[in-house]
């Protein structure tokens, strides 16, 4: 199945209660689950990411982060240009990849970039690095 094609999680967001509720697709059992234990692993790394506050079989919530996502935020002021650099720091200093980051999945909150979506983390190496780095060079500017 294409990556247009594979079913995608339901989210719901929540203000009132400032959480947000991701739901697995009844074609993609385990997604949610999965995503949650990256998320969880990234914060017990000391990155900026949203925990779960709570999980269940399907279902996951997460503190509601708002702001701009760094794909609405452009262009980026000086303070939020290092704040990326500094992120992309952070996990090459925590020896990870973190798979499917990009300007969608990073919201600007409280003078920080917050993951707040993932695909794979794996172990960080150059050419993973590189590749990374690659996807915001042009926010970068390098």
């Amino acid at each position: 199945m294409s990556d247009r094609r594979r079913p995608r999680k339901t989210i719901t967001l929540d203000h009132a209660a400032g959480v947000v509720e991701k739901r697995d697709h009844a074609l993609a059992p385990g997604r949610v689950a999965k995503q949650a234990a990256r998320l969880r692993h990234l914060a017990t790394l000391g990155l900026p990411a949203t925990a779960p506050l709570d999980k269940g079989e399907g279902w996951a919530r997460y503190p509601l982060v708002e702001g701009p996502t760094l794909h609405e935020a452009r262009p980026l002021t000086p303070e939020q240009t290092s704040a990326l650099a500094r992120l992309l720091d952070a996990a090459q200093a925590a020896d990870v990849y973190i798979g499917d980051m990009h300007s969608k999945n990073l919201i600007w909150a409280d003078n920080a970039w917050i993951i707040v979506d993932c695909g794979a983390v794996r172990r960080w190496n150059r050419a993973r690095g590189e590749r990374q780095r690659a996807r915001f060079r042009g926010v970068l500017g390098s």
